[in-house]
C-alpha cells in the first residue's frame, strides 16, 4: 500500500479527474472511446509512476535475498546447459551450437508466457485502487510489462554470455530481432486491452491461460528445431502456432538466419487483429472493469 500511495502521489500531478477517466456506462460509444483514448495517453504520461512500480516489485518479490533476481537467472542458465547437453545430439547438432539455440529460445519464451499470463490478471487486481484514485486503468498494463521486461533484461545476461562462442552471427538484418521485441511489446499491450477485460468478466479464463502455457512450450520449438516439422503433416503445428513467429522473430536473425517474408506478414496481421480487438473491447468494458474488479 505505501509503494502504491507513492505512486498514486506522483501521479497526481500528471492526471485529470476521475470524471475524465470513467464515463458512463450507457453514454454513446464516441464517448467511451474518448475516455479509452484518455486513459491511454494518460497511461504512457505516467511512465515514471508505472516504471517504479514495476522495478519494485521485481525487488518485492527478491527481498531479503542476497542475489535477488539473479536466483531465477542462475536457474534458467543451469536449465540451459543441461538440457543442450543432451537435447543437441538427439538433433544430430553440436552441444555449443544447441546450447546457444537454446537459450535465446528459452528466454524469449518465458518473456512470452508472462506476457500472457500478465496479460489476463492486470486487472483483476486493481478494482479497489480504481475505485479510490483516479488512476488511468492502461497503467497497470504498462505496470505489468515493465516487470516483464525488466526479469528479461536479467536473464538477458545469459545470451549475452554466449555471444563469445562465436554461434551468433550479427548483421544488419540482426535489428530484425529489435524490431520483433518492440512489436512483441506492443501486441502485449493491445492483448492486455481485450483479455483483461475478459479475464476480469469470466475468472476461468486465468487458470486456462495456464494449463495452455504448459502445452505450448512443447509445441513450440524451443528445445527442438522447426526442421523436424516442416513438409510433414504435423508442419500447421507450426503455421498456427502466434508464438513460434515471435520467437522465430527474435531468436533467427541473431543466429544469422534470414526471416521469411510471411513471418513478417503473419506478425502484422497478429497486431492488426489485438489492436481492432483491444480498442473495442477496452472501450466498451472500460467504464464496468472496476465493477468487476470488485465482484
Amino acid at each position: 500500500m505505501l509503494m502504491w500511495s507513492r505512486a498514486l502521489g506522483a501521479l497526481r500531478g500528471t492526471t485529470t479527474t476521475s470524471e475524465t477517466w470513467f464515463a458512463p456506462v450507457d453514454s454513446p460509444f464516441r464517448d467511451k472511446f474518448a475516455a479509452a483514448t484518455n486513459d491511454g495517453y494518460n497511461g504512457f504520461r505516467s511512465w515514471r509512476v508505472w516504471l517504479q512500480i514495476g522495478s519494485q516489485s521485481v525487488r518485492r518479490q527478491y527481498s531479503r535475498t542476497t542475489l535477488g533476481p539473479w536466483w531465477n537467472v542462475i536457474q534458467e542458465a543451469l536449465f540451459i546447459v543441461a538440457v543442450g547437453f543432451v537435447w543437441g545430439p538427439l538433433f544430430g547438432t553440436q552441444p555449443q551450437g544447441y546450447v546457444s539455440y537454446l537459450a535465446v529460445g528459452f528466454i524469449v519464451f518465458n518473456l512470452i508466457s508472462a506476457l500472457l499470463s500478465q496479460a489476463a490478471s492486470t486487472f483483476i487486481v486493481v478494482g479497489g485502487i480504481a475505485n479510490r484514485h483516479a488512476t488511468p486503468l492502461t497503467s497497470n498494463i504498462l505496470e505489468k510489462i515493465a516487470d516483464s521486461v525488466i526479469r528479461f533484461l536479467h536473464s538477458a545476461v545469459i545470451i549475452i554470455a554466449l555471444i563469445a562462442t562465436g554461434d551468433f552471427h550479427f548483421s544488419s538484418s540482426s535489428w530484425v530481432s529489435l524490431w520483433v521485441f518492440c512489436l512483441l511489446l506492443l501486441n502485449a499491450y493491445l492483448l492486455s486491452l481485450w483479455l483483461g477485460p475478459l479475464t476480469v468478466r469470466f475468472r476461468d479464463i486465468e487458470p486456462s491461460i495456464h494449463a495452455v502455457m504448459r502445452l505450448m512450450f512443447f509445441v513450440t520449438p524451443v528445445m527442438w528445431v522447426p526442421t523436424a516439422l516442416l513438409g510433414t503433416s504435423r508442419s500447421k503445428i507450426l503455421e498456427l502456432n502466434p508464438f513460434y513467429y515471435f520467437l522465430d522473430g527474435i531468436r533467427n536473425p541473431l543466429l544469422g538466419i534470414a526471416l521469411p517474408n510471411h513471418e513478417f506478414a503473419v506478425l502484422t496481421l497478429i497486431t492488426l487483429f489485438n489492436a481492432v480487438a483491444g480498442i473495442t473491447i477496452f472501450t466498451w468494458t472500460r467504464s464496468r472493469i472496476t465493477y468487476w474488479g470488485l465482484q
